[in-house]
């Protein structure tokens, strides 16, 4: 999967940059969240809407009736077969089944006692992040945060790497790391610091 991108812009340096994690460091728990609609459950559900079956070993397309059959009409059983998704849908299903509007939908937290806590708006995902001079704070801070992610941001130009280079060889100079929040989207905030040569 390709890294996705944003621009990040550190004093005069204004570049765009691959977003790539790097860890999986999982120690801040998130809220869950309740989808509902008119004070009712709903949920996301991944249908297919096109999909086709291959011969393992052979890749030959197969056709699905009450049994898998190759192109001679030959029955293949399940466990030599894989099922290849072609396209989806996402659908949001009330209790019964039926398709809701999503843009009717509504996000609540989840209480510690399994009520229905305060409803909630998911973040848009951070295109650009700014890190501004009142941003840099001592390095040693890092230990009072939980990290839950790594990610490294290198530039998505090589040419600009240089100019990356630079802005974190001043920060470990100074012995600094810079503190700044962005979203991957979804319902929680991240802090971003950096500063590592």
């Amino acid at each position: 999967m390709p890294a996705s991108t944003l621009w990040l812009k550190i004093g005069e340096t204004d570049v765009r940059v691959f977003k790539q994690k790097v860890g999986n460091k999982i120690v801040v728990n998130e809220p869950t969240i309740l989808t509902r609609m008119e004070d009712k459950p709903v949920r996301s559900e991944r249908t297919v809407s096109k999909c086709h079956w291959e011969h393992v070993g052979t890749g030959e397309v197969l056709s699905v009736e009450t049994t898998l059959k190759d192109g001679k009409g030959v029955a293949i059983p399940p466990a030599e077969a894989v099922c290849v998704l072609e396209h989806f849908k996402s659908l949001v299903l009330n209790e019964k089944s039926e398709t809701v509007d999503k843009k009717k939908t509504q996000y609540f937290v989840m209480n510690p006692d399994g009520s229905v806590g305060d409803e909630v708006t998911p973040f848009p995902p951070t295109d650009r992040i700014e890190i501004k001079e009142g941003d840099w704070i001592p390095s040693t801070t890092i230990e009072q945060f939980l990290i839950k992610e790594e990610y490294e941001l290198p530039a998505a130009d090589p040419h600009n790497d240089i100019k990356l280079y630079k802005e974190a060889e001043k920060a470990s100079k100074k012995d600094e790391i810079a503190i700044t929040v962005y979203s991957n989207g979804g319902f929680t905030q991240r802090i971003l610091s950096k500063a590592y040569t």
